[in-house]
């Protein structure tokens, strides 16, 4: 499907330390380098440190001391390049919280999501930036 995907490295950014783990394996497969971070905060550490290195961005949107919407703002805000930010939260497209981000995400997917569908949603992503 997308002959680059061996190429992108990824930050995940998960709260849950069971998902974070075990999503962070099954991308490892399919992708060059997996970063996590266990918040917003961190993810924004995380980003800041390595910001040259990250292709795609990954976060739950519920997180303790900064949501991911605050992580994807304060990321966007500093950055020069296009980096795409896909969503993965418990909210519904219809909640009003989306209405008001929906052109902060590349793509939004409602959790439970399926590994397939974030890995087409990271390959989309990354060719959308290139």
């Amino acid at each position: 499907m997308y002959e680059n995907l061996k190429n992108i490295n990824i930050l995940y950014v998960e709260d849950d330390e069971f998902i974070r783990e075990q999503t962070a394996t099954l991308l490892s497969v399919v992708f060059n380098k997996i970063h996590t971070a266990i918040d917003g905060q961190d993810g924004i550490n995380k980003f800041n440190a390595l910001n040259d290195e990250i292709h795609v961005v990954v976060t739950d949107i519920n997180m303790p001391k900064i949501s991911g919407i605050d992580m994807s703002k304060n990321i966007k805000s500093n950055v020069e390049r296009d980096i795409p930010i896909i969503a993965i939260s418990a909210y519904s497209k219809e909640d009003h919280i989306l209405e008001d981000i929906a052109d902060l995400f590349t793509f939004y997917l409602r959790k439970p999501t399926q590994i397939k569908d974030l890995i087409k949603s990271i390959g989309d992503a990354f060719e959308l930036t290139r």
